[in-house]
């Protein structure tokens, strides 16, 4: 029988934080700041002590088919997941179930220190026994615990709390129970999500994530191959700045991850990009590199490509960069050159990439493979411009494949300027 795609139960807080203590439930790695400050994680607190609700958490049970995701929290004691077993990632929740599991299990990260977040027995009673919407007083506090009046929460929920509850004035002893019990069994909304494929989660985890700025596919990427010994995003940067500085310009980040896509894995669809691990990425980074550099130098010296803002779509550049890769050098016959031609203004002019690209590059490439082993290969993209497609076209819109197309097509003829008859 299918499972359902969405599930809605009802969790304890010691239930959620033990599958994360066991490493079944992981952190994905295309998530940000992963534990809130004290700040904001009193305040978490606060409203679990006064029963408030604290939101939906997000969970997806992940098949065995999507690739690592886990982003790596030692510093948190949390195990990465156990070969063999399922994991599931939180989605949305992450950053109020982290901050939990640094203050219940007395964690310090850097001069925060997750275990001196106390209760105020005294404060809490007060609010217990004179419930009113003035009460404006802290809770929680953030100080050394002294075991009578001041109460760590990790001491709270610790084994040995029955120890420091012997020591709390008889008068706060409710308040201490209370606590004790809410954060054992203070219940969680679960949205399971189960049955969906990689593409589909992050499309979930960033509709629920509209509040804040949304992660784009590039941002998944970086953050799903970050190391401390290699940084993925400052590395496309600095080939960027290179390429800006010889007058092409900044090429979109996707061309990047698309190329090491495309070429790792002979397609560079959503799921390709986020299966990239950093060792594929760093054993091939020189030699991709300087392929995406060749394909640049040939669309400005063959194809009229003289800035990015030209080329007719950046897919092209990510196919010339997968040529380049498996031809191994640049220096290419007149028959390739014909070819890479014919390519070239058989997409443009039939807006071949206008939809469903990464599968119609990933054919391209094929095609490519193909032809560098001597093999015959047909190119039948039947051109889609009439007169008045060109017509309507506006040579202001940047975005228009066609516009960019005809602009190329002015730049091999080496225009010169009206005044002084300069190459334009």
């Amino acid at each position: 029988m299918q499972l359902p795609k969405i599930t809605v139960q009802r969790e304890s807080l010691a239930t959620i934080l033990a599958s994360i203590e066991k490493g079944d439930l992981q952190v994905p790695r295309f998530q940000r700041d992963f534990v809130w400050p004290l700040t904001k994680t009193r305040a978490l607190l606060d409203s679990m002590y006064k029963e408030f609700p604290i939101g939906t958490f997000f969970l997806w049970r992940a098949d065995e088919h999507v690739p690592p995701l886990s982003r790596p929290l030692e510093e948190l004691g949390i195990p990465g997941p156990q070969p063999g077993v399922k994991v599931a990632y939180i989605l949305d929740g992450q950053q109020r179930l982290t901050s939990l599991f640094c203050v219940i299990n007395g964690i310090k990260l850097g001069l925060q220190n997750y275990g001196r977040i106390c209760i105020d027995l005294e404060t809490a009673t007060k609010y217990d026994l004179n419930r009113n919407d003035e009460f404006t007083d802290d809770i929680f506090v953030y100080r050394s615990p002294d075991n009578q009046k001041y109460i760590s929460v990790h001491d709270l929920t610790g084994s040995e709390h029955m120890e420091v509850y012997e020591s709390v004035l008889p008068e706060w002893k409710p308040a201490f129970n209370k606590a004790y019990r809410l954060f054992e069994t203070y219940p969680f909304s679960v949205v399971w999500i189960q049955e969906q494929p990689l593409s589909e989660a992050i499309t979930i985890f960033q509709r629920i994530n509209q509040s804040g700025k949304p992660l784009s596919r590039y941002d998944l990427v970086c953050a799903n191959v970050w190391r401390e010994d290699f940084d993925f995003r400052k590395q496309v940067s600095d080939v960027n700045k290179l390429l800006k500085h010889k007058g092409f310009g900044e090429i979109e980040e996707t061309i990047f991850t698309q190329s090491f896509a495309l070429i790792e894995n002979d397609q560079c669809t959503t799921l390709a990009e986020l299966s990239l691990t950093t060792d594929q990425i760093k054993v091939k980074w020189d030699k991709v590199i300087r392929s995406i550099n060749l394909a640049v130098d040939f669309s400005v010296n063959n194809l009229g490509v003289k800035k990015i803002e030209y080329l007719p779509y950046r897919g092209q550049l990510v196919v010339l960069a997968y040529y380049f890769f498996h031809r191994g050098n640049g220096n290419i016959s007149a028959k390739d050159r014909e070819m890479l031609w014919n390519w070239f203004w058989k997409v443009t002019l039939s807006e071949r990439y206008s939809s469903t690209s990464p599968m119609k590059m990933a054919e391209d490439a094929k095609k490519m493979r193909a032809f560098m082993v001597g093999e015959e290969v047909t190119l039948n993209y039947p051109s889609t411009v009439t007169i008045e497609t060109l017509m309507r076209t506006k040579m202001g819109s940047t975005s228009s494949a066609l516009r960019n197309g005809v602009l190329c097509m002015f730049a091999l003829k080496q225009p010169g300027n009206f005044k002084d008859n300069s190459l334009i």
